[in-house]
């Protein structure tokens, strides 16, 4: 009951808490002793210690000395201490002791610690990223492997076959 001297007062709300969004990304992590045949994608987070037989694109890529990936891969960073077998393209490479790749890396910043193997091509760009449908373009024109597409002239490219670095 309102006596007088007290005024009703509009009902509001109850004061909470704001609500947390849900987290945007959830990591995707390929165990150990896990095979995935096909495609991954992720707008966030992925580290891969088991087998990969496919693409994988993802926005930063972790690649751990138990994993294996036979396919190319995309990712804005990528570090790799497992083995790639296919092209890479990400702004940031680093291949760690334990690294073992091969195919071609188009990038922007290239880091290569003693006792990472690299077989392939480095090709340094301003846009590692690429026209990936150019690429593939090129690739079912000419019925073998793309040529390189990057601002960077030919004669920039590493060509290293079985070194040790």
């Amino acid at each position: 009951m309102i006596s007088r001297n007290e005024q009703a007062k509009p009902l509001t709300p109850p004061v909470t808490a704001p609500i947390k969004p849900e987290r945007a990304e959830t990591p995707c992590v390929i165990g150990v002793g896990v095979t995935v045949t096909g495609k991954i994608t992720s707008p966030g987070f992925v580290q891969i210690d088991g087998h990969v037989q496919g693409e994988v694109r993802a926005n930063t890529l972790v690649i751990n000395a138990t994993a294996s990936i036979q396919g190319d891969v995309f990712a804005d960073s990528i570090l790799v201490r497992g083995k790639i077998t296919g092209n890479v393209r990400s702004r940031d490479v680093t291949l760690r002791a334990t690294a073992h790749v091969e195919g071609t890396i188009f990038h922007k910043l290239l880091a290569v610690d003693t006792g990472a193997t690299f077989e392939g091509k480095s090709c340094p760009s301003e846009n590692p990223m690429g026209d990936l449908s150019q690429m593939r373009n090129e690739k079912a024109n000419t019925g073998g492997e793309a040529q390189m597409i990057s601002p960077v002239p030919e004669h920039r490219l590493v060509q290293a076959v079985h070194a040790r670095i």
